[in-house]
């Protein structure tokens, strides 16, 4: 039985050029299931049959972690179909799953948050709040509360985030060429380096004092599960000017 893994999305097919090899396609599923699945599986576990919260929401920021640094990798790894792709192919498709990924997080998980922040504050114990609290528990408490400097940096990353949309928008409209986009797509990068250098500096000078007690808290739940913030504005800032780099060569 022949198993399609045709893409549907005419963005996210093309982010997947030239002729995907179906390695690729196996590459970015299956991190990608990785990311998904872990979710209902934590929350099955807590709420379904009374699992340790901490355990899972440890097994949930694990999951995350080999989610999005799969499908950020996955154009680079060694298999056949993929060795006749150049670096600058190869980091343009990184470059597209991370915009996809920055920004549809940005709206279905910071939006709602700080809409629904007394809600979901009030409702630890309740599944389909678990989302956030996932990450709060041991991750940073500060989410638990209303705290200034953590929902200014949030309302900003959604700004960004519907900004990122629009852009994105006019990006593949431009058939990959509009440079007014892809400044703002680096700009928005910028932002989120910067923001995650404040929010881990700013809770760094204070002693961690809002991170869980254990090694995985602080190294894991808060400092890798955020790294991609940090990481993946580099990758952009170098696709972004050797891309604009070599528009301006065939001006």
């Amino acid at each position: 039985m022949k198993i399609s893994l045709q893409v549907d999305v005419p963005e996210l097919r093309d982010a997947l050029r030239p002729a995907t090899p179906k390695a690729l396609k196996w590459s970015v599923g299956i991190p990608l299931a990785i990311l998904l699945g872990s979710f209902p599986v934590a929350m099955a576990a807590v709420f379904a049959f009374d699992g340790d919260r901490r355990f899972w929401a440890d097994f949930l920021a694990v999951g995350y972690l080999i989610g999005v640094y799969g499908i950020v990798k996955a154009p680079w790894l060694p298999w056949s179909g993929m060795k006749n792709r150049s670096a600058m192919d190869k980091l343009e498709t990184t470059v597209t799953m991370w915009w996809w990924i920055v920004y549809i997080v940005a709206v279905t998980w910071e939006l709602p948050y700080l809409l629904f922040t007394d809600i979901i504050r009030n409702a630890p114990d309740a599944w389909w709040a678990y989302t956030w609290w996932a990450y709060i528990d041991g991750g940073d408490f500060r989410y638990a509360g209303y705290d200034p400097t953590i929902v200014t940096l949030e309302w900003f990353t959604v700004l960004h985030g519907i900004g990122g949309l629009v852009a994105l928008r006019f990006w593949y409209a431009s058939g990959r060429s509009s440079v007014g986009a892809l400044l703002y797509l680096m700009l928005s990068a910028a932002w989120h380096f910067n923001q995650t250098m404040q929010y881990y500096v700013v809770e760094a000078i204070q002693g961690f004092p809002s991170v869980g007690k254990t090694a995985f808290d602080l190294y894991g739940r808060f400092i890798l599960v955020n790294s991609p913030w940090v990481i993946m504005p580099v990758a952009v800032w170098i696709f972004g000017v050797q891309k604009i780099r070599a528009r301006l060569r065939n001006v």
